[in-house]
């Protein structure tokens, strides 16, 4: 009977194992099979949020066409996505987009760190649009994960055969032709399930009591221990205040003495002035401080992404705060639209160092050759930036240097 039952638990506990540990392992695969098409299919359903679209907000035919093209192609499951296509395609009239919204959502379910995802939760929101179609999205994106979850009843089916075959070829005393001394077995293992299950209570009402014990107990010794420690601090502060008194009184006996030298000095300069004569003050010359006000100009700082033409940033690009993909910075005066601008030598320049005929040269000017082993970029001299109709343009580039 021991022999059975230990044989049991062992089966058991490898059975269930393998079971979750296949289990967690066909979430992660189902989960990556879908994050990229997640990612299109998110950002799709950003730009029907928009109020309006596509009716109203298709000013441009450049962000109707590539609007079409992204519902054609990702609208449908379609497992192999090339995320640097869509990156480019966005660009056509999508570039704000393809910043705030496409990127965010591929760092969190492409480029995120962590191992799985059931698409239960999706923390980046898009801002300044409705939720109806992201909501559907996210149905239809899990539905899709689901599908490729393998059957869990077809799974313990198969564990259910397992222990079968094993109990078979173990004891020969359970087979399948003699089912009344199996479930005489399986009757037998309840009943010491439910036997093991009281006297986990019983002692767990007993440990109950003794606790409870041991806390009256302990509350007992607290006061004690508290009567006394106040007896000790009455005394402490009674000699405390004795000491704090007499340093006082040391104190202002040392002021008493300062005050009285003061006085001695002072009487001694006052007779020695008696015997003086008096001296006529100079007049002093007045002069006429001429201050002119200096008028204090009104400046921003805006932040720009890399650059979609030579010398050329689009106004859409433009955020008033850093974020992550910012590269440059430029300090506009509000009146004339005009300002210095500058490369951010805090951002993260990888990008910018990889591909620097993107990123670099159409606004910047190099003060030493290029080197694919260049670690950091530093700002030489600064350039100039003006707003024109749609764009701003860089009238004098940057000067850096590669480190």
């Amino acid at each position: 009977m021991r022999k059975i039952g230990g044989l049991f638990v062992v089966i058991f506990l490898f059975v269930c194992n393998n079971y979750y540990g296949q289990t967690k392992q066909d979430s992660i695969s189902s989960f990556q099979k879908v994050n990229k098409w997640a990612v299109v299919k998110l950002t799709i359903a950003y730009m029907e949020d928009l109020k309006g679209w596509p009716a109203k907000r298709a000013k441009k035919n450049q962000e109707l066409e590539t609007y079409t093209k992204l519902k054609e192609d990702y609208d449908s499951y379609l497992e192999n996505v090339d995320l640097d296509k869509v990156s480019s395609l966005l660009l056509k009239g999508w570039k704000k987009t393809r910043g705030n919204v496409f990127e965010n959502y591929k760092k969190e379910l492409v480029d995120s760190s962590s191992t799985a995802n059931s698409f239960d939760k999706i923390y980046f929101v898009p801002a300044k649009a409705s939720e109806n179609k992201r909501r559907e999205a996210i149905k239809e994106i899990k539905a899709q994960y689901t599908s490729f979850l393998p059957n869990t009843i077809e799974k313990e089916k198969e564990i259910l055969k397992v222990e079968e075959v094993i109990y078979d070829e173990k004891s020969p005393t359970i087979t399948n032709t003699n089912k009344e001394k199996s479930s005489l077995l399986n009757t037998i293992v309840y009943l010491v399930l439910v036997i093991s299950l009281l006297l986990i209570l019983f002692l767990i009402i007993k440990l109950k009591k003794v606790f409870k014990k041991l806390e009256v107990l302990e509350k007992e010794d607290k006061k004690r221990i508290k009567g006394v420690q106040v007896d000790h601090n009455t005394e402490s502060k009674f000699n405390a205040n004795i000491e704090l008194l007499n340093s006082r009184i040391q104190s202002l006996e040392k002021q008493n003495q300062e005050l009285l030298n003061d006085l001695n000095v002072t009487k001694n300069n006052l007779e020695i002035n008696r015997n003086e004569k008096p001296v006529e003050d100079k007049k002093s010359l007045t002069r006429n401080l001429n201050v002119t006000k200096r008028q204090q100009t009104l400046t921003k700082l805006i932040y720009f992404p890399s650059p979609f033409d030579t010398d050329r940033f689009a106004t859409e690009d433009v955020s008033e705060s850093q974020v992550s993909f910012s590269l440059y910075v430029a300090e506009i005066d509000v009146n004339t639209n005009q300002g210095a601008i500058s490369l951010i030598e805090t951002a993260d320049l990888s990008r910018a160092l990889n591909s620097p005929n993107t990123f670099l040269e159409p606004v910047c000017n190099y003060e030493n050759a290029y080197s694919s082993s260049a670690r950091e970029i530093k700002v030489i001299a600064e350039g100039e930036v003006v707003l024109e109709g749609d764009d701003w343009v860089v009238k004098s580039k940057i000067r850096i240097k590669f480190i």
